[in-house]
């Protein structure tokens, strides 16, 4: 009885070990695959660049100091009184596809419904922060070189129909 509960839990561990191997080889072979395609961060082939060092999203492009945008995006998430206010000054949009990195176009989804958009973003008003407390990432960088499918946006509307979007661009990541 004790040889049959110290084997079964031995055949536990390697299924367990089996399955922390497994997935991440697939984790891995997805990231290669990935590599080179528009949903990759594309800033890696820009080695002229100065980038950050994140221990949640990796090298991310940029500078680690807040700029004009990153800190008026600060102040709205370390005041609770602005906070309520954040949707009055910012549209949130989440990035579906990228049409044209030349002419900053995209398809963009907001509140369910997607459209196409341009982003005309100012490098000392954009900048990046973490989905979850909101915190710094970086800042100073090429938008439209940085911005992936499924990044998360608070823009404001350059325009009265808000087809143009700018100058202030914050990409909202995804912690892994």
């Amino acid at each position: 009885m004790k040889r049959e509960k110290i084997l079964l839990l031995m055949i536990l561990i390697l299924i367990g070990l089996g399955m922390y191997f497994v997935s991440r080889f697939f984790e891995n072979s997805l990231v290669r695959k990935s590599a080179g395609t528009r949903e990759d961060s594309r800033f890696s082939i820009y080695f002229d660049e100065s980038y950050v060092v994140d221990p949640n999203v990796g090298r991310y492009p940029g500078v680690n100091k807040q700029n004009k945008g990153s800190e008026e995006f600060s102040d709205y998430n370390s005041n609770p009184e602005k906070r309520a206010e954040i949707f009055n000054n910012y549209k949130l949009f989440v990035i579906d596809n990228i049409l044209d990195l030349n002419t900053g176009r995209v398809t963009v989804t907001d509140s369910g419904i997607k459209s196409d958009r341009s982003f005309e973003c100012s490098s000392d008003r954009t900048a990046a922060f973490t989905n979850i407390n909101q915190i710094f990432i970086s800042s100073g960088f090429d938008f439209m070189k940085t911005a992936i499918v499924g990044d998360m946006v608070f823009t404001k509307c350059k325009n009265d129909d808000c087809s143009i979007l700018g100058p202030d661009c914050i990409i909202v990541k995804e912690r892994p």
